[in-house]
């Protein structure tokens, strides 16, 4: 058996490892890679290495997976049938979602002694960080330690403040290391700021956290528009919306919040420094459309979702419905509408403010959204008739809310179309399309389809392009209406090179029209 050698066999928070086989004969060699773990992909599954010669392929790993190590053998086989193991290993890490305090803010500062207790047993995980807020503003973080001699966990932080919090009550949180939950803990007497002054320090017994089965969680928010969803039990009675309204920086005048299954709003007033309108609860069985005047960390508290509630109404008929992810890890979207399954009917629509899957002929999701994900919001448009009740399922595994890329757009809604470029001598990966000159969507090719989700706020005929700036133009003009869908997965949207649809753009502010790559001014004069 010739020597093959394969470099590099551990995988970090990147989605991607380049590994090179190697070949140190002098016979030509054919390799197949053979028993990839279904978390593995590669990009060249066979080939052929000449003598002294080597082979890169690129291994990808699924990006909805949960916290945790994975560990497996790959291996490399030659055409007599001999093998070379490839031990990969891939690190999936939480981060937490606080910020070590800026200590220079403060003047002042106390100290806590303490102990960590999670239903029922000390926390020994010295990853974990205990986090001390006031008025949701981290000042103060320290990780878990356990100590062997005492068999505890023990935790010394300080806690950094200023006059204006001097008596006021300090509140706690727990950050899992191993899931990237955040939970709410319960001391077992009421700290209050107080410089210089000592909890559970020295003769005075710790002070014992302990987790209240209450989590927060954390959800990003982008600049612009953002669809959002809790798997949290946050209660219509219990859920008012400035009570839950919380998050990482200050909200911004004209912040929005609206529920557009009730078509109702509420509108953030820095002068009332509180969100008024008609949406005044949190519902966890809603979508919710959120639009921030800069990027910001949303923080929602509340107790686990019981498994009993773990379901949502579909209506049927083509109708829209909104979907929350009710799920506390990411997860594929077969195993998320697992239940779903014998109730798809082709032509089923899930989408969410940038992605969407169709259900195929073949009886699968299909399309560029992939996996459903923690704090996303998503609707869901049945084609089959009646209204269908679906449950969801968390798998066994703890997991870390994940969230993937997002397309940067302002506008709440969206619409969502199935392309296919009819063209052998145009190079085309991804399809950029347009409102007169404004970016509204992007799609890449997959397999010989492109899934695209058109965002905007505007009307207007929407014009495409390939990523190298090559006109596209489809039969008949497609305009921009919010949830309509072209397209069927026999039956796509052909888009063609070359565009003879005049349309306008501003340029120099100047309105500046464009017919066959040519530019004219409003009384059709040609520009130079």
């Amino acid at each position: 058996m010739e020597l093959w050698q394969t470099y590099g066999s551990e995988f970090d928070n990147y989605n991607y490892r380049d590994m090179r086989i190697v070949n140190n004969s002098g016979k030509r060699h054919q390799f197949t890679i053979e028993s990839l773990p279904e978390w593995m992909t590669v990009n060249q599954s066979y080939g052929t290495i000449q003598p002294i010669d080597d082979y890169t392929v690129r291994f990808t790993y699924d990006t909805t997976l949960p916290v945790g190590t994975y560990t497996d053998l790959v291996y490399v086989t030659d055409e007599n049938g001999l093998s070379e193991p490839l031990k990969v290993i891939m690190y999936v890490e939480a981060h937490c979602p606080y910020e070590e305090p800026e200590k220079s803010k403060y003047p002042l500062n106390m100290s806590i002694c303490g102990q960590v207790i999670i239903d029922g047993f000390y926390d020994t995980d010295s990853d974990d960080k205990v986090i001390a807020l006031y008025r949701n503003e981290c000042v103060g973080m320290a990780n878990v330690a356990f100590s062997n001699l005492t068999n505890k966990s023990e935790v010394y932080m300080t806690v950094y403040g200023n006059e204006a919090m001097n008596n006021k009550a300090i509140t706690f949180q727990l950050w899992q290391a191993s899931t990237g939950k955040v939970l709410m803990l319960a001391p077992n007497r009421q700290i209050l700021f107080a410089h210089g002054y000592v909890y559970g320090c020295g003769e005075e017994q710790p002070v014992v956290f302990t987790s209240s089965g209450s989590e927060t969680q954390n959800i990003t928010l982008n600049a612009g528009w953002n669809w959002i969803s809790t798997n949290l039990n946050l209660q219509p009675a219990t859920a008012a919306l400035n009570s839950v309204m919380t998050a990482a920086e200050p909200w911004k005048e004209g912040d929005i919040i609206k529920n557009p299954a009730t078509m109702q709003f509420s509108t953030y007033s820095e002068t009332m420094d509180m969100y008024m309108g008609t949406l005044s609860a949190w519902d966890y069985t809603q979508v919710y459309m959120v639009y921030a005047a800069s990027s910001n960390t949303l923080r929602l508290g509340g107790n686990r979702l019981p498994e009993d509630s773990m379901h949502v109404t579909l209506r049927g008929n083509g109708q829209w419905s909104p979907m929350p992810c009710l799920l506390n890890q990411s997860t594929p979207i077969t195993e998320a509408m697992a239940d779903y399954y014998d109730h798809a009917t082709v032509g089923d629509l899930l989408k969410s403010h940038d992605r969407f899957a169709v259900f195929s002929s073949d009886k699968k999701w299909v399309g560029d959204l992939t996996a459903l994900y923690p704090g996303e919001g998503y609707l869901f448009r049945r084609m089959g008739q009646g209204d269908v009740e679906i449950k969801f399922f968390n798998k066994v595994t703890n997991a870390v809310p994940q969230h993937a890329p997002k397309f940067s757009g302002n506008a709440a809604t969206n619409m969502t179309m199935i392309c296919q470029v009819a063209s052998d001598d145009v190079q085309c990966t991804k399809v950029n399309a347009y409102i007169d000159d404004e970016l509204v969507g992007v799609a890449t090719k997959i397999d010989s389809l492109y899934f695209l989700t058109v965002s905007s706020d505007a009307a207007g005929t929407l014009r495409f392009e390939t990523e190298e700036g090559t006109p596209l133009t489809s039969e008949m003009p497609i305009s921009y209406v919010s949830d309509a869908h072209h397209g069927l997965l026999k039956a796509p949207v052909i888009l063609r090179p070359g565009d003879n649809r005049p349309y306008k753009i501003i340029e120099d502010n100047h309105v500046v029209i464009i017919r066959n790559n040519e530019k004219y001014d409003v009384t059709g004069k040609k520009l130079q």
